[in-house]
């Protein structure tokens, strides 16, 4: 049974019941140090410990908020609905910060560039799992990226291109070809002043894709016999 208040051997302060962790394995249901001497103590230890452990025990931690993912947020909420006024006064410190975040993108490109910068190898990992993940999004994603490069005016999404492969019967403009893995294609090539728009994309195989490039349709279609 729980006491209502106990003396932490850390400190020697008298402390409520409420200032300490539980644990079955003491008599009283409750840890012998007060969470505040537990928390100093595990930050000492933690600032003792090598970049490598620490980034070995980083990995443990993710790893172990994946292993049930519902768990864990299920924790997390009861956590904070237990130190709302601990929560509530973390928001009101940190709530300037948000304000310059939401309102200054290029306050929010600096940090991004500046983080791509010292972590390439993360972020390029991260690119590689999303991409993996979520093919058709980091294909849009791509595109939209070149032709901002290109400064060529336009964009579009994910449904867009799915709406186009719909329109087309899931098959080539090209060649007429039954696709099952296909190719988004602008019609006037964004490096011959084309828009990025979803009037400008066509659905080609893989094959025509290739040997289309940056000709312009007409063209390519009269090279391989149509009469337009």
């Amino acid at each position: 049974m729980l006491v209502q208040s106990k003396v932490c051997k850390r400190c020697g302060r008298e402390r409520p019941a409420e200032a300490y962790y539980r644990n079955s394995r003491c008599s009283d249901g409750l840890h012998s140090w007060c969470i505040e001497c537990k928390q100093a103590d595990a930050k000492r230890k933690y600032r003792a410990l090598t970049p490598m452990q620490k980034k070995v025990l980083a990995e443990k931690a993710v790893a172990k908020y994946h292993r049930d993912i519902e768990h864990s947020r299920r924790l997390a909420r009861e956590w904070r609905r237990r130190n709302r006024g601990a929560v509530n006064a973390r928001a009101k410190e940190l709530r300037p910060g948000w304000k310059k975040w939401t309102k200054a993108p290029e306050y929010r490109r600096a940090v991004a560039l500046r983080y791509r910068k010292r972590h390439p190898d993360k972020v390029l990992a991260y690119r590689e799992r999303y991409r993996a993940a979520f093919p058709d999004k980091y294909a849009t994603w791509s595109r939209n990226r070149r032709a901002r490069a290109r400064a060529a005016s336009g964009s579009h999404t994910v449904a867009d291109v799915r709406h186009l492969f719909v329109l087309q019967k899931g098959r080539c403009a090209a060649c007429d070809r039954k696709l099952a893995r296909y190719h988004v294609d602008h019609i006037r090539a964004v490096a011959r002043g084309g828009t990025n728009d979803r009037q400008n994309l066509q659905i080609l195989c893989s094959p025509c894709n290739h040997a289309k490039h940056a000709k312009d349709s007409i063209v390519f279609m009269q090279e391989r016999g149509f009469l337009l």
